[in-house]
């Protein structure tokens, strides 16, 4: 992956004109942001013709770009209190696009990883850490990769670290620190992060779907059999979970919709239960079912 090329023959694979692309846009009176994202795709789509990826093909990129409606909003954009420039929604075939997160974005090569990740979300192709789309970052040398738990800024690893907790004993306390602690990292970042820096509240954070540092530090699949398995209280935390965070976002939204079908059908009166246990909670972070959006 790590095939390092001159910046210019890097950037002359993203060089297309308007004429040359088509995609689904909406947003009214002619929405340039959405026409940017989905001629920034295109750009990436000769890129993946250039540069073969055993995960993606070209054919069915294109594909997802021709079926895909992009949609831009005023508005920033956030799941688990976290900053996010787009959300992906694969069951819709939609993507939600922030003109505020777009703008802030400068770097060509960024906001091609961002819409190439995107698209992958759309695909159903795992790409929750960045392993395919960050790709593009890492050719042209503009992105750090981070590759072990250890090297990530503390204040991300002390997060997971009470995930893990949770996971280890499976007191709704511990769960309830994470989600205390996942809140409490989002005000930190917006009081003291670099709102320039292009990993700013996207790609480096604390949620345990579409995050590079979760793949480092923990392992939700240990949470999602537990959950499968009908413990009540793992149940209750991915709820708990799922209704904080908006569901996620990208390939985690389809990972998160799928366990939450598989419990709402095996496990109705577990899931009534939770929502009995935890009304006041879900009353302030209504749980929306992914299948239903």
């Amino acid at each position: 992956m790590h095939h390092f090329k001159a910046l210019a023959l890097i950037l002359s694979f993203f060089t297309v004109t308007p004429a040359a692309f088509a995609g689904a846009v909406s947003g009214g009176g002619g929405d340039q942001y959405a026409l940017s994202f989905v001629e920034t795709a295109h750009s990436v789509l000769t890129w993946l013709q250039s540069n073969p990826n055993p995960y993606v093909s070209p054919s069915a990129f294109a594909e997802a770009i021709k079926t895909t409606e992009v949609v831009s909003v005023d508005r920033a954009l956030s799941l688990a209190g976290l900053n996010k420039d787009a959300i992906n929604y694969p069951s819709l075939k939609k993507i939600e696009l922030s003109r505020p997160g777009w703008d802030r974005l400068e770097s060509a090569n960024v906001r091609n990883a961002l819409v190439f990740h995107e698209y992958l979300g759309i695909m159903g192709v795992d790409d929750s850490r960045y392993q395919i789309s960050g790709d593009i970052l890492r050719q042209v040398g503009v992105d750090r990769v981070y590759t072990s738990c250890a090297e990530l800024p503390r204040s991300q690893q002390s997060v997971f670290k009470v995930f893990n907790l949770y996971l280890k004993t499976g007191s709704m306390s511990d769960g309830f620190a994470y989600l205390g602690a996942l809140a409490q990292y989002q005000e930190d970042i917006e009081e003291f992060g670099d709102a320039r820096d292009p990993n700013f509240g996207n790609r480096y954070d604390v949620s345990l779907y579409e995050s590079l540092p979760s793949g480092l530090c923990t392992d939700v699949r240990r949470l999602e059999r537990k959950v499968l398995a009908g413990d009540a209280g793992a149940i209750e935390f991915f709820l708990l979970y799922s209704a904080q965070t908006g569901n996620g976002d990208g390939a985690g939204a389809g990972d998160i919709g799928e366990v939450q079908d598989k419990i709402r059908k095996k496990y109705p009166d577990l899931v009534k239960q939770a929502q009995r246990n935890h009304a006041a909670f879900f009353a302030r972070n209504p749980l929306k079912w992914v299948s239903e959006q």
